[in-house]
Formats: C-alpha cells, sequence, structure tokens
C-alpha cells in the first residue's frame, strides 16, 4: 500500500505589534510573523486520490481543535526586559542568571495582520478551492495571546535581551486567537 505524502501548508500572518508580559506586566516588546502549518496531504488511495487539508472548523480557530499540541512558528524582532523581569520575580541579588523556568509564564499579546496563504505548488495548483477556504478564514486583523518559552535562562545583566531573529514554536491550543474591528 502506498502512503500518504504530506505537503506544506502555511497560513502567514504579520505581527505589528507585540507586547511580552509577565505575571500581567509588559516586560518587552517585538513585531515579526506567526506562521500557522496546517496538516495537509495527499492521499493515493483509492485512486486517482484526494489533496486533504485540516483547517479550523469556524473563523476565530487558530488552528483545528484537538488535544494534540499544534505549534505555530513565531519570529521576532524587539526585545525582553530583563530589569523589569527581575524586579517583578524578585530575584535574589546574588543571582545572576535569570532560570527559564521562572520565565513560564511569559505571554505574548499580539496584533496581527493576514499576509497571505502559502502551499506546495501541487498543492496550489489542484486545489485551488481550499486556499480560497483557508484565506477566508484567517483575512484580516487579529488578536493573539499565547505562551512562550523562551527556550533559556537569561543574564540578569543583559538587562535588555535581543529578541531579533528570535523564532520559536508555541502550542496553539490554548491560545486567544480574535478578529480585531
Amino acid at each position: 500500500m502506498v502512503a500518504d505524502r504530506e505537503l506544506a501548508f502555511r497560513i502567514r500572518l504579520r505581527m505589528t505589534l507585540g507586547v511580552l508580559k509577565l505575571g500581567g506586566q509588559s516586560v518587552g516588546e517585538v513585531s515579526g510573523q506567526v506562521t500557522v502549518p496546517l496538516q495537509a496531504l495527499y492521499r493515493p488511495r483509492p485512486s486517482p486520490g484526494q489533496y486533504l487539508i485540516s483547517l479550523p472548523q469556524a473563523r476565530g480557530q487558530i488552528v483545528p481543535r484537538s488535544t494534540e499540541p499544534h505549534d505555530v512558528i513565531i519570529e521576532t524582532m524587539g526585545y525582553l526586559d530583563v530589569d523589569t523581569v527581575v524586579s517583578q520575580l524578585q530575584i535574589p541579588d546574588a543571582w545572576e542568571i535569570v532560570p527559564n523556568e521562572l520565565l513560564s509564564g511569559l505571554q505574548l499579546e499580539a496584533d496581527l495582520e493576514f499576509e497571505d496563504v502559502d502551499a506546495d505548488d501541487e498543492y496550489k495548483l489542484n486545489e485551488p478551492d481550499d486556499l480560497a477556504t483557508a484565506r477566508a478564514l484567517y483575512e484580516g486583523r487579529w488578536s493573539l495571546v499565547i505562551g512562550l518559552d523562551l527556550g533559556q535562562s537569561v543574564p540578569r545583566d543583559e538587562h535588555r535581551l535581543d529578541l531579533d531573529r528570535w523564532e520559536c514554536e508555541a502550542d496553539a491550543r490554548y491560545a486567544r486567537f480574535e478578529e480585531r474591528p
């Protein structure tokens, strides 16, 4: 039996303003891009086969409902204000490093604008209606609140941690994704 073949299918959203928050307090600012990869595949059986895409069921869902992790890719330009983090967390003066675990409550609150749907050329040419459906689900302006894992401990003397060209994956199952007027 011939196996299903995975294909690329992504939603691109431009982040016009992103605020990093820890415990509800602003600790940094970023801009950049959010990419939402969606599961797409070609299933060869029964002949002639079919293209399948896992889209959200309704507008206002960033990813399809699932109990499995579904990461979005966040690429940023900006900074994390380490001095504010240190004062908020009341880190002991002797500590030179802010442990990554203490940053586990870091959240991104971002304004997003739909840019485009991107897919493998094969998918684009054979199933243009799926791309149109995806555009209809995501076009417009959105707000996103999502938890972030910085993925590193932070030197206290860094003061402002540079997040230019920083990239992470964030689980979108529990994200808040709402349309903006």
